[in-house]
């Protein structure tokens, strides 16, 4: 019962956001900045974003857990279930756990795929976040001007937000710790993921790294296009700052798959550097658009496979 009411309140917490910048958006302002803007963008804007997600993020996936899966058809099927649930459980990562499932299932353990599938998600995070800390240090001057209005119009909602969070972990770890044998289990578990780990070529961390940038770079450009179909414009560098906030924002525990989170710091942060409210809170939902399509496709691959809702086989 406490599960539920938990994540009725996350549910709560996301449609509540994504509502009120629903109420924000003036649909009359939005048509006359379509008709003064560049339209055809958008289309560029919703394609960048669906293969950015269908093509680099499955794509770097599969390079991590192609020995396990035995292709790459096996590794879409895994990269879209996936998603599918990273929208509908509880937990932002509720995916890598289905997929985790999957892969072990599949007989790779639970300590080898447990690491490729954290590497997938830290690189992909890493990345990104490398490129806020050098546009921090290219252009912190232009960003405490910005800050400093913005954080007095930002409510005291998120300070309560954290405590709420750290508390909530600080409860999750007592009752973990208090379960037996559970250092032993960690302990093999993290074996086994440096194994994993190790056995990783340095060839294969420059693919990584490459379809990792390419995978943000296609983000960028779609919201880049997206931003400038509604008449505004935003600098590329300032875009990247802004995804690398989304991104830990989509991290915190308090919303399902960071929804009305996302939307709000994307909407915020690009208000902030000059773009117009309309045509922010648009880009800021085209991108979640996107990512529920990914969503409605892994629900087509779900239950729609031969497999339906048993584990994924490897290619022979």
């Amino acid at each position: 019962m406490k599960r539920r009411i938990l994540i009725g309140i996350k549910l709560c917490l996301g449609l509540a956001i994504v509502g009120f910048l629903l109420a924000e958006l003036h649909f009359d302002e939005l048509g006359a900045l379509l008709r003064s803007g560049q339209p055809g963008r958008l289309w560029l804007s919703v394609l960048a974003f669906f293969a950015a997600m269908v093509g680099f993020q499955a794509l770097r996936l599969h390079w991590l857990v192609r020995h396990h899966t035995g292709g790459l058809w096996q590794s879409y099927k895994l990269f879209f279930i996936g998603a599918l649930f990273n929208n509908l459980l509880p937990s932002n990562v509720g995916g890598d756990a289905v997929r985790l499932l999957y892969l072990h299932r599949m007989g790779a353990g639970v300590g080898q795929p447990l690491a490729l599938l954290l590497l997938h998600r830290i690189s992909g995070l890493g990345v990104l976040l490398c490129g806020g800390f050098l546009y921090v240090l290219l252009r912190g001057q232009r960003l405490a001007a910005l800050m400093g209005p913005l954080r007095a119009e930002l409510p005291q909602i998120p300070a309560v937000l954290a405590v709420g969070v750290l508390a909530l972990l600080a409860v999750t770890a007592v009752l973990l710790l208090r379960r037996s044998r559970l250092v032993e289990r960690l302990a093999t578990i993290a074996r086994d993921a440096a194994t994993a780990i190790a056995t990783i070529r340095a060839s294969d961390w420059w693919v990584l790294i490459a379809l990792t940038v390419g995978f943000h770079a296609l983000r960028l450009l779609g919201l880049s296009a997206a931003v400038s179909a509604l008449g505004s414009d935003a600098d590329a560098l300032d875009l990247i700052f802004v995804l690398a906030v989304a991104a830990v924002a989509a991290l915190l525990p308090i919303s399902i798959a960071g929804l009305g989170l996302v939307e709000g710091s994307l909407s915020l942060l690009l208000v902030a550097f000059g773009v117009g409210k309309a045509a922010a809170i648009a880009a800021a939902l085209i991108n979640r658009a996107v990512l529920l399509l990914v969503a409605l496709l892994g629900a087509l691959v779900y239950f729609g496979s031969r497999e339906n809702r048993r584990p994924l086989e490897p290619a022979s």
